[in-house]
C-alpha cells in the first residue's frame, strides 16, 4: 500500500498539478536530493504510466512529510484537493502507512533470517550425521602407528618374539630431504596438496611417506580410508579439512573398483578447497603407468582418472 500511495502521489502531481511543483522545487523546499525526490516520485507519462520498479523506502519520514505537504500545498491552491486527493495526501495517512511498512518489512526480514537459521541448523545436524557415519575419521597422527597406516615390519631377529612388529631405526636420506622441503612449501601455500610417493614393492615408499609427515606436521589431524566409499564419505562429510592429512597408501585401492572413478572426481574436487591439507598416495610404478598410459581407441578404461601424473607432484626416487 505505501508503494502503490507513492505512484498515485506521482500520477497525481504529473496528471493534476501539471507536474507541480516540480522535483528542483520539492528538494529546495524539503532539503532532499533530487535524486531522491526522483526515486520517491518518479514521472509517469499519465494515469497509465507503469508503476516504478524500485522500491526505496525513504530513510527520513519526516522530509517525505514535507514533501507530501508541499504537493498538498499545491493541489490546495489549484482547488484539487478533494476527495481521493484529500486522503491521499493526508498526513496522519502517511505515518500509519509508514510505519506499516516499516514492520511489515521487520517481519519480511525476520522470517528470512529464522529460515536462513533454519536451513543452517538442518545443514549441519545433516553434517553431524556423515561424520557418525564414517566408517574412517581423522585422528591425530600421534595416535596412529606406522603399523596402522601400511608401514612394513622389519624381518624379526633372533631376539624378537615371533609376530613382534619390529621398526628400525629410520636413516634419513637424499629423497626424504626432499619430500619434506616439498611437504614444507605445501603447508605454506595454504593450499591442497597431492603428493605421490612411487616405487614398487618393499621399497620403502609407506615408511618414506610416515616419517615425512610426522617430521613436517607432527600435530595435524590423519584420517585413512580404506576403500572409494569410505573416501567419498569423508569427502562429503568435509572431513579432510585444513590441518589435516588425507593418508591414501597404496593409492590404487580407492580408485579401481566400481566407484573408484567417483572418488578420484571427489579428489579432484577436493583439491580445488582451501588449505592447507596433504593428500599423501603412494602407488606402485605399474599402476601409474595404468592410470595415465592413453588408451587406444575402442578399449575400455578400467578407471578414466587419467590425469593423476598431472596432479601429484611426485618424487623421483622417493621409494628407493
Amino acid at each position: 500500500m505505501f508503494f502503490d500511495d507513492l505512484h498515485n502521489v506521482a500520477e497525481l502531481r504529473s496528471n493534476e498539478l501539471a507536474g507541480h511543483p516540480s522535483d528542483r522545487q520539492l528538494a529546495k523546499r524539503t532539503g532532499a536530493s533530487k535524486s531522491t525526490i526522483c526515486n520517491w516520485l518518479p514521472r509517469t507519462p499519465g494515469t497509465t504510466g507503469d508503476r516504478p520498479t524500485r522500491r526505496i523506502l525513504p530513510r527520513d519520514l519526516t522530509q517525505l512529510l514535507s514533501v507530501i505537504e508541499e504537493i498538498r500545498a499545491e493541489a490546495q491552491a489549484r482547488g484539487k484537493l478533494t476527495g481521493s486527493a484529500a486522503t491521499l495526501l493526508d498526513a496522519g495517512r502517511w505515518k500509519k502507512s509508514y510505519e506499516a511498512e516499516c514492520d511489515r518489512r521487520a517481519k519480511t526480514s525476520r522470517i528470512t533470517t529464522e529460515r536462513v537459521n533454519a536451513r543452517a541448523v538442518l545443514h549441519e545436524q545433516e553434517r553431524r550425521a556423515r561424520w557418525q557415519a564414517l566408517p574412517d575419521r581423522p585422528r591425530p597422527l600421534s595416535m596412529w602407528t606406522a603399523k596402522q597406516l601400511g608401514v612394513h615390519g622389519a624381518i624379526a631377529g633372533t631376539s624378537s618374539r615371533r609376530g613382534d612388529f619390529v621398526l628400525p631405526t629410520y636413516i634419513v636420506r637424499e629423497h626424504d630431504r626432499r619430500l619434506r622441503q616439498h611437504l614444507a612449501a605445501a603447508v605454506d601455500s595454504a593450499e591442497t596438496t597431492l603428493v605421490l610417493v612411487c616405487g614398487t614393492s618393499c621399497t620403502g615408499k609407506t615408511r618414506t611417506a610416515f616419517e615425512a609427515v610426522r617430521a613436517v606436521v607432527p600435530t595435524w589431524q590423519l584420517i585413512f580410508p580404506k576403500t572409494s566409499d569410505s573416501l567419498l564419505a569423508l569427502l562429503a562429510a568435509d572431513a579432510a579439512g585444513p590441518g589435516t592429512v588425507l593418508w591414501l597408501n597404496e593409492v590404487q585401492n580407492v580408485l579401481k573398483g566400481p566407484t573408484g572413478e567417483a572418488a578420484a572426481a571427489a579428489l579432484l574436487t577436493r583439491l580445488e578447497d582451501d588449505g592447507p591439507t596433504l593428500i599423501i598416495a603412494t602407488l606402485w610404478p605399474s599402476y601409474r603407468d595404468e592410470f595415465t598410459t592413453t588408451l587406444s581407441a575402442g578399449t575400455e578404461p578400467i578407471i578414466s582418472f587419467g590425469t593423476v601424473s598431472v596432479m601429484c607432484r611426485c618424487m623421483p626416487g622417493a621409494g628407493r
